[in-house]
């Protein structure tokens, strides 16, 4: 380690090729199954992007030890680097980064079948970014529920938050203390939250650009969006999800600079 896959991508055959490199590498990390299709849809969807947005490019992908011996998790790195000016001929951000935590280096008995929270994920993601691209800064959000557990569990760095509506069609924001964002310069520990999550509920995910206003900032658009969640009812959500998402998008959009990426995620548990 480090063993380096460099994938120059300048037609839509490289993307196969990509998504090969994520794969084998996620293989030599000892991924699972799930982590390892998510290496290699990562991959696809950069190199996908590396053609539309900026005419090509070169990606690296690779395998990196853990920053720290604590740490000990194999990672697999993908970036996106070489590439030309993105929309509008700005440049685009220098590169996109994956982690994937693999076995620990080492016996670890007692832990390795035990899974990850999401606040763990996202302080390892804050570790290995803020060592391994330290001009690279980010936000997220990971949230996490079992079928036949009643329990939303979430985690946030620096992210609007997620959220989420009751059976009943009440609306509520999950704005539990959050982290900060990823990669900067301090150290942090990013905290596990619950909420309880009944048959009918509904979670929205989403990115800033959906609710961030330069004029108003982003409370009045996470209120709208809240009030846009709360006018549907389960029967609604449950037959067509998908349309209730653009029934969200169009009101929201219309006042929107178009300036960043807007992404709306729309999970529902059937009543």
């Amino acid at each position: 380690m480090p063993r380096v896959w460099e994938v120059p991508v300048h037609d839509s055959t490289r993307v196969r090729d990509a998504r090969v490199a994520a794969e084998r590498a996620a293989a030599l990390a000892g991924l699972d199954e799930p982590r390892t299709a998510a290496a290699a849809l990562v991959a696809t969807e950069l190199a996908t992007n590396l053609l539309k947005h900026a005419g090509g490019g070169r990606m690296l992908v690779d395998l990196v030890a853990p920053p720290t011996p604590s740490d000990g998790a194999c990672l697999v790195q993908i970036a996106a680097i070489d590439h030309g000016p993105g929309p509008g001929g700005r440049s685009p951000q220098p590169g996109l980064l994956l982690v994937s935590c693999g076995p620990r280096c080492g016996p670890t008995p007692s832990t390795a079948a035990a899974p990850a929270g999401c606040g763990r994920l996202l302080t390892q993601l804050h570790t290995f970014l803020h060592h391994l691209q330290p001009d690279l800064y980010a936000t997220a959000v990971i949230a996490r529920f079992r079928p036949g557990d009643p329990t939303l569990t979430w985690a946030a760095a620096g992210h609007p938050p997620p959220v989420l509506r009751t059976p009943d069609g009440q609306v509520h924001t999950l704005d539990a203390k959050p982290g900060a964002m990823l990669g900067i310069p301090l150290r942090q520990e990013i905290h596990d939250h619950t909420a309880p999550l009944a048959p009918g509920s509904t979670l929205a995910l989403y990115t800033d650009g959906l609710v961030e206003r330069r004029a108003q900032g982003i409370d009045p658009g996470i209120e709208r969006l809240a009030r846009a969640l709360g006018s549907f009812d389960s029967a609604e959500l449950d037959a067509d999800l998908e349309g209730s998402a653009d029934r969200i998008l169009a009101p929201l959009l219309s006042d929107s600079e178009r300036d960043d990426d807007v992404c709306l995620l729309l999970c529902h548990l059937a009543a």
